[in-house]
């Protein structure tokens, strides 16, 4: 037989029965687009993941003093319950294959901005906490080594925050906000990082140990974490 005559005899087989070839083509091609499907969901979850740990940071490591429990359960060690600045320190000054590192303190607080006025995620951190968590400014400029020392009164702003005080097309740059009655200036606003990261508002540590996280019963304090930026293993 003939390729010919193999197509001239399943082409008779289709007309002869048209229903059956219909639900034959149509089962080959919810197959073939259900594999496609899954493929292409699977894809882009992975790749949401992937921009997700890039927003984070492949290479960042955040230390959190004390110890972890569970249920009441101890499951690390570790007793300090704070870090101070001499550790950031001595960590960079230690171990070389640290590119940069950041001490921090966080809590919530309130931020008004006129008539509107929004909570959210107060830290207060150094100019090196960016570099490690590679955000870059939208608009504005970082905490400059003066107003670190000095414990200015400035802030930079998360997008999320941005939006929520100011309206489309102002500038929140150079705009006063207060945080427990204190008045801000603020100095950045931050590029976008996602929902759950960008919903925050940065001052200076030295700031942030003066004037607000000292009052418990105004803001709600975390623990101190130190975060870490490691060079990649070929940079020494």
């Amino acid at each position: 037989m003939t390729m010919l005559q193999g197509f001239q005899i399943a082409l008779h087989a289709l007309r002869l029965n048209p229903l059956r070839s219909f639900l034959t083509m149509l089962g080959i091609v919810i197959g073939v687009a259900s594999i496609v499907t899954v493929f292409a969901i699977g894809a882009g979850a992975q790749l949401r993941l992937q921009e997700q740990i890039r927003s984070i940071g492949a290479n960042v490591l955040m230390i959190t003093p004390g110890a972890v429990y569970q249920g009441g359960v101890r499951l690390k060690e570790g007793t300090k319950l704070t870090m101070t600045e001499s550790d950031v320190q001595a960590i960079i000054e230690q171990i070389p294959e640290i590119q940069a590192a950041a001490g921090s303190i966080a809590g919530t607080a309130q931020i008004i901005h006129e008539s509107k006025n929004w909570n959210t995620t107060i830290n207060g951190t150094t100019t090196g906490h960016f570099m490690v968590r590679d955000w870059q400014l939208a608009s504005g400029r970082y905490f400059s080594s003066a107003e670190e020392a000095a414990a200015g009164k400035v802030v930079i702003l998360g997008s999320t925050v941005a939006s929520e005080l100011f309206a489309p097309g102002d500038d929140p740059i150079g705009a006063q906000i207060r945080i427990m009655k204190v008045p801000l200036e603020v100095v950045g606003v931050l590029d976008r990082k996602g929902p759950a990261q960008d919903d925050v508002a940065f001052v200076p540590l030295t700031t942030a140990k003066l004037r607000f996280l000292g009052s418990a019963s105004n803001i709600n304090r975390d623990r101190s974490p130190t975060s870490l930026r490691r060079w990649p293993p070929t940079v020494r």
